[in-house]
This record gives C-alpha cells, sequence and structure tokens, in this order.
C-alpha cells in the first residue's frame, strides 16, 4: 500500500507537470524567462521552441528555417546572430538567398523580435547582394525590439547595388516597431533601407533608422514608387553622396507624422530629396532639422528637403522646417527651383490644416522668375521665412507669392552696377562734348568761307 500510495503520488506530479508544459506552450514568449543558455526562439501557433546550439554552430538558422516553414512565426534572439566569415548566414534554400541572405520568402509573415542583440552580416568590403535582409514578393517582415533603449540592430550590410541593410520587393511590406537598422552601406541607392518598386512598403512606428551610407541616393531609405507610412521613430545621422541623405524619393509616395530627420547629409537634398510624381505628407509633429547640403556648386541643393517633384506637398498639424543649412553654412530649408517658364507645378505647397501659430518652415528658390506663385489660396507669410536673400514672400490675390527683391542683390553687385552706370554717363558726355565741338568748328569753317 505504501508503495502504490507513493507510486500515485509519482503519477500525479507527472501529470501535473505535462498539463503545465502544455499551458506554458501557448503562452506567449517572455524573454525574460527564457533559459539562460538558449540563441534563440520561434513561437509558432502558440508553441515556443528554444534553440540551444551556437550560434556559431547554425541554431540560429536552424531557428530561421523553423520559422519560414511555419509561414507565420515569431524569432526571438537571446544571443547575437553574426554571419560567418564568408558573408553568410545560412545555406541558400529556405530561408536564405543570394550566398547566404536571410529571406522573407513569399506567403510568409515573419517578426524578428531583436531582444537587445544585433543581426551582423559583417562586411568589411561590398559584394553582390550585401544586403542583410531581403524580404520578397507576397512577403511581409515585423522587426521589433522589446528590449528598452532601442539597443537591438541589424547592422553589417555593405552591397555593390541594391539596399545595404533592407531590401523589400515590390508587393514586399516591412514593419519596422523598433530596433535600428544602422551601419549599413550600399554603392547604389538604400543604405539603410530600399523600398524596390510599385507595391514595396514601409510601416514604421518606431525605432532608428541612423548611420548608413549609400554611394548613390537614399542614405537611409530610398523610395523608387513605393508607399512610406512613418508615425513616429527617427532618421538620424545617414548620408548620401547623391541626394537625399536621408530619405530619397522617386515616386511613389509619403505620409510623414510624429517623426524626426536630423543631422542627415548628401550632395543635394541632405535631409530628404523628392522627385518625379512623388507624394509627400508631412503631418503634425514632422521636425526636419540640422540636416545640410554639401554640394558648393548647388544652391538650391536643400538643406532640409530639396522639392523635384511636380505635385505640391502637402501640411498639416505642426510642421517644423528650420535649421538646415549648405556646406557654406547658408541655411537652405526648403529649396526648390522653376526657371522662367516654371518647370515644376505652380504651387510648391498645399494647406491640408497646417497649425500656422506653431510652424516654422524656411523657404529657398533659385529660378529665372520674378515672381512666383508658392502656395495658391493662401494668406499670409507669418509661419514661412525666406532663406533666399534675393526674394522675399507676400500676399497677392489670395495667394501666397515669391518675388524678387533688389536689395537682395550684394554690395559688390550693387557697386559694379553703379560703376558701369558712371562711366556709362561719363562716356555718353565725352560723346556729346565732342558732338559739340565738332559742331562749332564746322560752323566756324563755313562763316570763314563765306568771308573769303
Amino acid at each position: 500500500m505504501k508503495y502504490q500510495s507513493t507510486l500515485q503520488k509519482l503519477i500525479g506530479i507527472a501529470a501535473a507537470g505535462f498539463c503545465l508544459s502544455g499551458m506554458l506552450s501557448i503562452l506567449p514568449v517572455n524573454a525574460e524567462s527564457a533559459p539562460p543558455d538558449a540563441v534563440g526562439a520561434v513561437t509558432a501557433s502558440g508553441k515556443t521552441t528554444y534553440y540551444y546550439d551556437t550560434i556559431e554552430s547554425g541554431g540560429a538558422s536552424a531557428m530561421w528555417n523553423e520559422a519560414v516553414a511555419k509561414h507565420n512565426a515569431t524569432v526571438t534572439l537571446y544571443a547575437d546572430w553574426r554571419a560567418a566569415e564568408d558573408g553568410s548566414f545560412g545555406k541558400d534554400g529556405g530561408g536564405f538567398v543570394n550566398g547566404g541572405v536571410i529571406c522573407v520568402p513569399t506567403g510568409c509573415e515573419i517578426t524578428i523580435d531583436l531582444n537587445g542583440f544585433s543581426v551582423d552580416r559583417a562586411l568589411d568590403s561590398a559584394i553582390d547582394n550585401g544586403e542583410v535582409l531581403c524580404i520578397q514578393e507576397g512577403g511581409s517582415l515585423y522587426l521589433s525590439d522589446t528590449k528598452s533603449g532601442n539597443t537591438g540592430k541589424l547592422c553589417g550590410g555593405n552591397s555593390t547595388s541594391g539596399a545595404g541593410g533592407i531590401f523589400v520587393e515590390p508587393g514586399a511590406s516591412l514593419n519596422l516597431w523598433g530596433g535600428s537598422i544602422t551601419g549599413n552601406k550600399t554603392d547604389g541607392n538604400g543604405g539603410g533601407i530600399m523600398l524596390g518598386g510599385s507595391g514595396a512598403s514601409l510601416n514604421m512606428t518606431g525605432g532608428i533608422v541612423t548611420g548608413n551610407s549609400a554611394s548613390q541616393n537614399g542614405g537611409g531609405l530610398a523610395s523608387v514608387d513605393g508607399t512610406i507610412r512613418i508615425i513616429g521613430g527617427q532618421f538620424t545621422k545617414n548620408r548620401a553622396s547623391g541626394s537625399g541623405g536621408g530619405i530619397y524619393l522617386q515616386g511613389g509616395s509619403a505620409e510623414i507624422m510624429t517623426f524626426s530627420l536630423e543631422s542627415n547629409s548628401a550632395a543635394t537634398g541632405g535631409g530628404l530629396s523628392i522627385n518625379s510624381d512623388a507624394v509627400l505628407n508631412l503631418k503634425d509633429g514632422s521636425v526636419i532639422q540640422k540636416n545640410i547640403a554639401h554640394s558648393p556648386d548647388v544652391p538650391w541643393g536643400g538643406g532640409g528637403i530639396l522639392d523635384m517633384s511636380n505635385v505640391p506637398i502637402q501640411v498639416s498639424g505642426v510642421v517644423t522646417i528650420s535649421g538646415n543649412l549648405l556646406s557654406n553654412g547658408d541655411t537652405s530649408n526648403l529649396s526648390f527651383y522653376s526657371d522662367k517658364n516654371g518647370t515644376f507645378a505652380g504651387s510648391r505647397i498645399e494647406n491640408a490644416g497646417l497649425n500656422t501659430s506653431s510652424s516654422a518652415i524656411g523657404v529657398s528658390y533659385t529660378g529665372g522668375k520674378n515672381e512666383y506663385t508658392f502656395a495658391y489660396g493662401w494668406s499670409g507669410d507669418n509661419l514661412f521665412t525666406m532663406d533666399t536673400p534675393d526674394f522675399t514672400m507676400k500676399e497677392k490675390d489670395g495667394n501666397l507669392t515669391l518675388h524678387r527683391s533688389f536689395q537682395g542683390l550684394s554690395t559688390i553687385a550693387i557697386l559694379i552696377i553703379l560703376g558701369v552706370l558712371v562711366i556709362a554717363i561719363i562716356v555718353l558726355l565725352l560723346v556729346l562734348s565732342a558732338s559739340k565741338r565738332k559742331k562749332k568748328k564746322k560752323k566756324r569753317k563755313k562763316k570763314s568761307v563765306k568771308q573769303a
């Protein structure tokens, strides 16, 4: 009886343990409760599987392949995931492509919780397909960091073309919730992120894109006909040798609010560059400041925003575009150019409900027209300031217009003009005097002939 009682207790304990383990398997992953020697975990359909192999032995790549096989899963890191010496994260096939790039395949919806750790491709020199991660058409990635402080990062990409950090194919989506995309490079466009065509999208509600670089355009982000929606987060200290140090838009659309674009640099469009028919909608809380356009030969380069789109910028709420510069120290915030025929749209900006008492926007204009309509149906110029010294902003016929002003000419230019006028007057006086003497001489000659 004694042994039977003991056996019953053991069976009861085992059954309770089994039930408890079953209950725990359907609970959400809690990073703090993970086993101390786990390198990561995959949660799918309420069940969590922990991986204990070292990153070097392939624990992380096995983890990723399982997540991709599940199609809808969350991957949580408990250690830094660094690529092998050849730059590969795993063997091509399944969750890896193009020499070991981490891939979200078509039809997969994967969440990565960096959990304070890093995904590092660790490339010292550029290679083909050198991005850290790619999202294929029909795939979705959610990038987050449940550890406070955005210490988790995706880094080390170095590509000869395409993205440095994350390449988003047409029809794919990147959802950035937290962490940082940092220290990635490309010889092409999109140092941090590249939206590669129509249907590619970025939805950003947090996180940081910082310290990325592109040899062409879009140090932080380059988008070609993509769709961008940003409600929070930062783009800072990114740079491009071409245009768009922080963000480069070639067509497509961008809706931005509660967002900081700061301390980025490029030859033109230090903070943001808008081209083709790109649509930009700046909403409440958009702050663009301390960006620099460093091309010395482009006075319209746009330290903050270079607007070369055919579509007016929409603004609403409190919008700040101030404190942006050219490399020579001149102020350059929202900058645009048109020739005397008005190459671009007649209005550069449209009011979609702007808070005129709190917003501050600087305007730079370079072009051949002496009068230019800046904003139709917009009275008052108190929220705008002119960065360009030879233009002033005035209300005319219910529109906000820019007018060329003589006072904008430099002192040297004024002295040269006055000098030319003085010389012209002197020459004219000399010519008149010579003509007068010639007439007198001719008259005396006629008189002497008569007397003879």
